[in-house]
């Protein structure tokens, strides 16, 4: 039954109206079953995990080495200097402050203090691997936030 191009009425549980789009999202992953949207978020959940978890076990493993190597290049000072850089960042990141002018001053000292260790370059892909990583673990929780309120 059509009320209006865009919308279908559907007959469930709760009753109302459900966009076509839904509609197809869900005939895709079931075919022979009926709209049931607890259902179809569930999967699209489980679907969306699995291809974060993957990704973010590699970004991981790439941040990780890359500290290593960094830190085996620089003196026991720079190492301590290196681990507030990456805490700085990570919080500016973790808190959408990236552009904050306190933590990018912030960082900017840091940055100063190691420009005898480490190049800009180093740095500046040490930055973006960091966040690569810090954003897939968002997006991680946030799937399984949705997840829990199920």
């Amino acid at each position: 039954m059509f009320c209006c191009p865009l919308m279908r009425y559907i007959s469930c549980r709760e009753g109302g109206y459900v966009k076509d789009e839904l509609i197809e999202l869900n005939e895709i992953i079931y075919p022979d079953s009926n709209f049931n949207f607890p259902r179809l978020k569930a999967e699209l959940q489980k679907l969306k995990s699995k291809e974060l978890n993957p990704q973010l076990k590699r970004s991981k493993n790439r941040l990780t080495r890359l500290i290593t190597d960094l830190k085996n290049k620089v003196s026991n000072d720079a190492k301590a200097i290196m681990d507030l850089y990456l805490q700085a960042h990570a919080q500016m990141i973790n808190q959408d402050k990236e552009n904050d002018n306190f933590a990018q001053a912030q960082l900017t000292n840091f940055e100063n203090a190691l420009q005898n260790h480490l190049t800009q370059e180093e740095l500046q892909t040490l930055r973006t691997q960091q966040k690569e990583t810090l954003v897939l673990e968002q997006q991680l929780k946030r799937v399984y936030k949705l997840k829990t309120r199920q």
